[in-house]
């Protein structure tokens, strides 16, 4: 049930864009619940926005390294 709850709030915080926030859940879900493939396809969900919120904080500090 624990892991389900957190891959719930997870799922609202990769929403709002809170990804930091999405990942911590998504990892205590992970930890509750290993198999729970919800919960996997929601990691790679939330692993795919960090790369791509990487990808576009380095072009915009190339374009304005202040």
């Amino acid at each position: 049930k624990m892991g389900e709850a957190h891959m719930l709030r997870g799922q609202a915080w990769l929403a709002k864009g809170d990804l930091d926030k999405a990942m911590a859940d998504v990892n205590a879900a992970m930890e509750a619940d290993p198999e729970n493939i919800d919960t996997l396809v929601l990691r790679g969900k939330v692993r795919e926005a960090l790369r791509v919120q990487d990808e576009n904080g380095g072009a915009v500090e190339r374009l304005d390294p202040q």
